[in-house]
């Protein structure tokens, strides 16, 4: 995947890699969620899972916070925010993810420009 590959890119790429894998064919790219605690078997589906769902919402271009990611998109407030950092990332996208704090108490909201 290239610097400008959308997030539907990589989603069909990873369709493609799936079926491979099915197969027993090597699977033809890394994984593409890293880290040091990241197991493709395991964490794959649902990063991935996650992550459109997270996209779904911004996509409206409203203010989000990350509890209502939390509870609209699933997963944890945590897991919400790494998947906007994960969107902002050149694999996925580099989407203009704009925050603004809401008050004084450190709460932000997000949203895709």
């Amino acid at each position: 995947m290239n610097a400008q590959s959308s997030i539907f890119d990589v989603i069909e790429q990873m369709k493609a890699e799936a079926h491979a894998s099915r197969l027993n064919i090597a699977r033809p790219s890394p994984p593409v969620f890293d880290g040091a605690t990241f197991d493709p078997e395991k964490d794959e589906a649902r990063l991935t899972g996650q992550l459109l769902r997270v996209y779904e919402c911004l996509k409206d271009g409203q203010w989000w916070t990350l509890q209502r990611l939390k509870v609209t998109a699933g997963g944890s407030e945590a897991g919400c925010s790494a998947r906007i950092r994960d969107l902002r990332k050149p694999r996925w996208g580099a989407h203009r993810i704009e925050r603004r704090r809401v008050n004084e108490s450190g709460l932000w909201e997000y949203r895709l420009k």
